[in-house]
């Protein structure tokens, strides 16, 4: 790989036909329309948006830097790494929410969390704080809460409408 790999700054960025590209500087060279190549197979597809500024991976086989790839951002000093990261715990940070995985624990730091489906918990849950109930809901299981409120009916398993 005769000068196939180089560090490069990106300088605009858009989307076309369902793929995005990049104008990076190169060493004082510019490269024009260079497509971003991220993680995908037909199990599980990764997207992550380079902006202006940052800096990527540029690839290119046979050194010709007109046939250039690139791969998303690196860390650099004005784009640090997320604290808590170690060889046993995996940080990903979204804007301003954060989750974080080790070996036993997910943990997910947001200001709202939406599941947009059904949620099942196969164990005991405890909230912190208060469980707002809205429409049909059915909770079962061992729960530990500070406060219940619950718009419409409500039914326990014992049949006595939460007393």
């Amino acid at each position: 790989m005769n000068n196939g790999f180089r560090v490069g700054t990106v300088s605009k960025t858009r989307a076309a036909e369902g793929k995005m590209l990049v104008d990076i500087d190169v060493q004082g060279a510019e490269l024009y329309d260079v497509p971003v190549k991220s993680l995908a197979n037909t199990f599980v597809k990764l997207f992550v948006p380079v902006l202006v500024g940052e800096q990527v991976f540029v690839f290119s086989e046979d050194g010709d830097m007109d046939k250039a790839y690139c791969v998303p951002s690196l860390f650099s000093s004005d784009n640090k790494e997320p604290l808590g990261g170690s060889a046993s715990t995996v940080v990903l940070e979204i804007g301003g929410n954060t989750f974080t995985v080790d070996g036993s624990t997910v943990k997910c730091t947001t200001q709202e969390f939406v599941v947009d489906g059904n949620l099942t918990v196969n164990g005991t849950a405890t909230l912190e704080e208060d469980l707002n109930v809205f429409n049909n809901a059915s909770i079962g299981g061992d729960m530990s809460v500070v406060n219940v409120v619950a718009s419409g009916t409500v039914v326990d398993s014992d049949g006595n409408n939460g007393a």
